[in-house]
């Protein structure tokens, strides 16, 4: 996890750490660092999301900023931007205003920058429904 600097929009991020598997949806109002494995949907519309080297995620990832050292499987949406680090996998989607794929990381999937807002309008939408308001910040 020491070899990638997650973007920080707080001080302190919150950790799943390498060794810890979570199966179920994910909803922070706070950045977060995935080490270890986790199946189903993370959702931090205000926050900053990196999945470390040896993280996993099987699911939708909904997030502000989006870091990926590891790998992902499903789509990935950030209000902001995204970036795929050397040495990720990511199995889906990438939609954001801004994306970054570096050489070396593997992709399979669609780049959709132009319907970023709408995207984000939407996954905002489906909290929503759900009961869990994102908070604004």
């Amino acid at each position: 996890m020491d070899s990638v600097q997650p973007y920080r929009s707080q001080p302190r991020p919150g950790v799943i750490a390498e060794g810890i598997v979570i199966a179920g949806d994910v909803l922070a109002d706070e950045d977060l660092i995935i080490a270890g494995r986790l199946d189903g949907d993370i959702n931090l519309p205000n926050h900053a999301l990196t999945v470390a080297p040896e993280g996993r995620v099987t699911g939708q990832m909904f997030a502000k900023i989006i870091t990926i050292a590891g790998r992902v499987s499903g789509a990935v949406t950030a209000s902001d931007s995204i970036e795929v680090l050397e040495g990720a996998v990511v199995d889906g989607d990438l939609t954001a205003p801004k994306i970054g794929v570096e050489l070396g990381a593997w992709f399979q999937g669609r780049v959709e920058m132009k319907r970023a807002e709408a995207a984000v309008r939407v996954a905002r939408y489906r909290l929503e429904r759900r009961g869990e308001p994102p908070s604004e910040g």
